[in-house]
């Protein structure tokens, strides 16, 4: 099985409690880590939130 998470409010990655950063992201990425863990394919996308960060 395969799934994508969107995460628009911000990235799953940022520290909770920085910027726009909050509950949203501890959400999203311990939901995609668990989903992950039980063998399913995970690919979560979101915004940027520094220039240099890659696709």
């Amino acid at each position: 099985m395969r799934v994508a998470m969107i995460s628009m409010h911000t990235s799953p990655l940022q520290q909770p409690g920085t910027g726009d950063s909050g509950g949203m992201n501890v959400y999203v990425l311990s939901t995609a880590t668990e989903l992950a863990r039980q063998g399913v394919a995970v690919d979560i996308f979101t915004r940027a939130t520094r220039p240099s960060q890659g696709e």
